[in-house]
Order: C-alpha cells, then structure tokens, then sequence
C-alpha cells in the first residue's frame, strides 16, 4: 500500500482488471512461468486473458477495487446463459465456464495479496457450475483399434520415427510417465493430463516434468 503522509490517509490501489492481469504476469506468477518455454507460456496465458476479456466485455474494464459480489455474480449468469442457451444455439460446457470463474477469482485473490487485503472478500468465491451429467467421449474399442488404426499397411505412407510415436501412444495410452524399451526402441512419455485449473489443483500426471517438453 502506498500511504498518504500529509493526510495520513492510504491510497487505494487503482489499477483496471487489464493492468492487474500483466501485473500477475510480470510478477505474480514467477513460479509458474520460470520453467516454461516461450510457446508454454503463451498457451498459459491465452486462457487467462480469454477470462478477463469476456469480463471486460460484460462489466468493463473497472479498477480492482470497484469490483464486488454484483460483478461476480453477473459474471456467472453470463456464463449460466451460455451453458443453457434460450435460444437453442449449442450449449457450451461447464469446464470452459469454471475456468474463467477460476481465473478471475486467482486473479482477484492473487492482485489483493500482493497488495496486503488478503482477507479482502473475493466477488467470485463459490461460484462455479457442477459437471455432473456432463457427456464423456466414449473410448476407443479394442476392435476399431485394431481394425482401424493397427490394420496392417495403414500408416505405410509415414517414416518410422511418426510410426514409432503413433505405436507408443496405442501401447501405453500416455496416461503416466514412462522410460523403458520396447525392443531397441527408447519409449519416453511425459503427459501432462489436466490441471491446474477446475478439480485438479496441479497436474493430473505428478510426475510431469514442464522442463522436458519437446515443442513440435
């Protein structure tokens, strides 16, 4: 907090949502971007700044301190609309809409730590939309699999390293790391999986390791 000697009063801090995102970038998430690459980071960032735009678009770019639980909570209806549609254009999913729930709450909770209102009430506390019932994508059966995808002669027109990480992917399903050979071939997974963001505070694979990414 920046103090007022004459006065004797505290300033409030008047940054808009726009400049408290690059702030929380520049600053505030040091250990998550320090082990990412430069492609990594921006795919970071690119749904941080989708959150914060789609608020922008509602409710404006307003200073942080001009934010409250009405904010909040129209936020969320904005996004309730688009899970259930009145005008029956497709449906969006409740993941997509508890990620920018997620995001604006961290920023908002991050921002007011870093300025000492840690027990500032946080406007978008609580909300988030349940994904119970939400359709899953079936699995691939063993058959189409093997009829489809191992049908001899089908990736004949790939050289062997692409047919090698098209084999490893069907042998292991790169659910979990893994280092082992298959032959005289190395097979090394490193899946990320999901998270950090909706029910998963850190990555759905713990072992993934961000510093051995190979960007493509």
């Amino acid at each position: 907090m920046r103090a007022l000697p004459l006065l004797g009063a505290v300033e409030e801090p008047e940054l808009n949502v726009r400049d408290a995102l690059e702030l929380y970038f520049d600053k505030l998430a040091v250990d998550d971007l320090r082990r990412k690459s430069e492609a990594q980071a921006a795919k970071w960032r690119l749904p941080k700044q989708r959150a914060i735009e789609n608020f922008i678009s509602l409710c404006g770019n307003l200073r942080m301190n001009q934010i409250d639980r009405s904010h909040g909570r129209a936020f969320y209806e904005w996004w309730g609309e688009r899970l259930n549609p009145s005008d029956n254009s497709k449906a969006m999913r409740p993941n997509s809409a508890n990620r920018d729930l997620g995001n604006m709450r961290k920023l908002f909770r991050e921002y007011w730590t870093y300025e000492g209102q840690e027990s500032r009430e946080n406007p978008f506390r609580n909300l988030r939309f349940s994904d119970e019932g939400v359709e899953t994508r079936p699995a691939f059966s063993n058959e189409w699999v093997r009829e489809k995808i191992l049908k001899p002669g089908v990736f004949d027109g790939l050289n062997e390293q692409a047919k090698l990480i098209v084999y490893a992917l069907i042998e292991t399903g790169s659910h979990t790391s893994q280092d082992y050979l298959a032959g005289k071939t190395r097979v090394v997974c490193n899946p990320k999986g999901y998270g950090p963001s909706g029910n998963y505070t850190t990555y759905e694979n713990r072992d993934f390791d961000a510093a051995k990414v190979v960007i493509v």
